[in-house]
Formats: structure tokens, C-alpha cells, sequence
């Protein structure tokens, strides 16, 4: 299924303890869980930006039941949808070669306050979405407040504040179901009206490793992202591998141009202070492309 959404807030349930990142757990889970890394696509149709992504999740035992993960958008989404779970890998053999209906704009639900509107929730494969609708730029304590009401992990209000402006929103995604001590969540396809397509990084306070795909109609110089301190891998022409990403052109339709990879490593981490992403001067963005 498709939809609306906008910041897209996937925050762990918080009858939950912060931890060192921007996961939350049951305050009956012990252990701690770390998210592995993240791994995303941003295209641009040259209407709506699309961005495709997915995380991995790590514990040293059985993961907890029910979580969730925080992910900002500029604007409300007209789409989404859960995507194959191969779409990543074929990508990753392409670079490394080794061996959707639409949502419906429901009444708003109690427990909002004045800075934010609260949509129905829906399902959308394993996510349950809550989307919340910022009113106001002043709306973080309000958002906090209905989160914390409702079952989910809080945000500081600093790391909300780039992306907390009126027109934006916060997706409150659920997960659960998992088993085990390792979980590769499925990617979630958004779709939004933007001039560009980012990929939202100053939200997390955790650390995390990144592989970020790009599809332009032009091949991107390598040094396009450095100033996210994002590496530059290869490209790739469309053409020539569109036969080995068949998940990638069945999310994005018949899509030309390249395909390129960066690759970020050890965001947040203690020991590399310059990777702290309240350092970065924005979120890696491509614009739309020109008619």
C-alpha cells in the first residue's frame, strides 16, 4: 500500500529506556539493540522526491517484540509502500559483484495538542503507521508529548529541530514480530512533493553506517557528498544493468540514467568526533531534474 506521510518517525515503543540511540525498547528488555546499518535510495521523478530505505537491527539475544526507528521527511508523503527485501541485495551484487494504493487523509485522533494533527493509523506490511502533521515550527514539546502518551520513545527537541517546520510531519512506525537476534527490516518506499530528494541523516544520535544509491539522469561527480562526508563507490549506467536490479525498476518504473553509490562509515561514533552529524551542514540532497 501507498500513502501520505511526512517526517517519518520511527520511534521505538516507550513504555521504553533511551538508549545510546534513537531506538527504544520495553522497559522489561534488557539488552541492548543496535541498529547494524542503513541502506537507502533517493530518486527524483520530477514531481515527487522517492526515498527508499531500510535499517538492520542487532542484539546480543533475542531482539524485543515490538520496536520502531525515527526517519524525517520535509513534507507529507502522497505514497509509500513496503518494497522486496531482495531490492538491496541486487543492488549491493551490482556494486560489489560476488557470487501501493494511496492513503486517505483521515479525521485527526485525540491526544494532539495545538502544533500537531494525528491521523488514523494504518498498515502497510510489517509497519503500523501513525502520521502526525506538524502545525507549527514550535510544535517538539507537543510531538514529544503525544508520542510519549502513546506508547512511543521520545526526541530531544534539538535534533528535531531542522526538520520541525509547519507542512512537515512525523511517521510514528511500529514494528513487530521479530525473532531472533538479528532482523533486516523491509525497505519502506516514500514518495513526497519536494524540489529534491534527501536522505534525512541529522535526526540520529546513535551511531550508524550508510550506503546511499542515487538515481540521476546525469552521472554525479564523486565528491558530490563529501561535505556529508559520504564516499564515492561507482556508478552505474541503467541500461546496462537493468537486468540485474529487476526490484529497483519494479519500485521506480522504467527509470533511466545511472545509479550511484556512496557509502558513509561510523556516523555519531565516540572515536571519530568530525562524524558527529550535528556537524553535517544539512542532509545529501539531488534536485529534480530539469524538464
Amino acid at each position: 500500500m501507498r500513502s501520505r506521510i511526512a517526517l517519518v518517525t520511527l520511534a521505538l515503543l516507550s513504555a521504553a529506556l533511551p538508549l545510546r540511540a534513537c531506538l527504544h525498547v520495553p522497559r522489561d528488555y534488557k539488552l541492548t539493540v543496535h541498529e547494524t546499518s542503513k541502506e537507502a535510495i533517493i530518486y527524483h521523478d520530477g514531481t515527487n522526491a522517492h526515498l527508499i530505505i531500510r535499517t538492520g537491527l542487532e542484539a546480543p539475544g533475542e531482539l524485543p517484540k515490538t520496536l520502531a526507528w525515527v526517519l524525517p521527511l520535509p513534507a507529507l508523503p502522497v505514497r509509500y509502500q513496503e518494497e522486496g527485501e531482495d531490492l538491496f541485495k541486487q543492488l549491493y551484487q551490482v556494486f560489489v559483484p560476488r557470487y501501493k494504493g494511496k492513503l486517505k487523509r483521515s479525521m485527526a485522533q485525540g491526544g494532539a495538542g495545538d502544533g500537531i494533527k494525528v491521523y488514523a493509523a494504518l498498515h502497510v506490511g510489517s509497519y503500523e503507521i501513525h502520521p502526525i502533521e506538524i502545525l507549527s515550527d514550535d510544535a517538539g514539546g507537543v510531538l514529544n508529548d503525544w508520542l510519549s502518551s502513546n506508547g512511543f520513545g521520545t526526541m530531544p527537541v534539538k535534533y528535531q529541530k531542522y526538520y520541525l517546520h509547519k507542512g512537515a510531519a512525523f511517521l510514528a512506525l511500529k514494528l513487530s514480530g521479530l525473532k531472533g537476534s538479528v532482523a533486516d527490516i523491509k525497505p519502506l518506499h516514500i514518495v513526497y512533493p519536494a524540489d529534491r530528494a534527501s536522505m534525512p541523516l541529522k535526526f540520529s544520535f546513535h551511531e550508524f553506517d550508510l550506503k546511499l544509491y542515487t538515481i540521476t539522469p546525469k552521472r554525479l561527480q564523486p565528491d558530490v557528498f563529501a561535505p556529508y562526508k559520504l564516499q564515492y563507490k561507482g556508478n552505474h549506467d541503467l541500461t546496462a544493468v537493468h537486468g540485474r536490479l529487476p526490484d529497483l525498476f519494479k519500485a521506480l518504473g522504467p527509470i533511466s540514467g545511472y545509479v550511484t553509490e556512496f557509502e558513509g562509515v561510523g556516523y555519531n561514533s565516540r572515536s571519530v568526533p568530525f562524524m558527529s552529524v550535528e556537524a553535517l551542514p544539512g542532509d545529501p540532497f539531488i534536485l529534480a531534474p530539469k524538464p
